[in-house]
């Protein structure tokens, strides 16, 4: 059965959106991988040495973060690039993703109503 999909308009600004988040998405982890440094503990006492601990923790968890958004966005890159961005994964559904939820989360993967349902599950 052929569907219909997404306007070609609103597919080229979604690519475009994507390409500006991934490249904003790489230099912010570049940042926060440029800030982590090795702890020293030669003089310093316990008080410098957990902070730098959790400074550390917090990057980490920045680029953590970052990381995962960067596999979304090339997921979707690679959706746009197969003709299956903005189609619901979720094969008994494999409806169309609203553009509303394709604007606000452009990496989006699921229709709203399947995404409803996955998160009381």
């Amino acid at each position: 059965m052929q569907r219909k999909g997404h306007k070609k308009s609103f597919l080229k600004q979604q690519k475009q959106l994507l390409e500006t988040k991934l490249t904003d998405c790489l230099k912010q982890q570049k940042r926060t991988l440029s800030g982590l440094t090795a702890i020293e503990r030669g003089g310093a006492d316990l008080a410098d040495i957990a902070s730098a601990i959790l400074d550390q923790w917090v990057s980490f968890k920045l680029a953590n973060c970052c990381a995962q958004e960067l596999r979304s966005i090339c997921r979707a890159i690679d959706n746009m690039k197969s003709g299956t961005y903005g189609i619901c994964e979720n094969e008994a559904c494999e409806g169309l993703i609203p553009e509303k939820r394709l604007t606000a989360v452009p990496w989006a993967t699921k229709c709203t109503e399947c995404q409803k349902i996955e998160e009381r599950h």
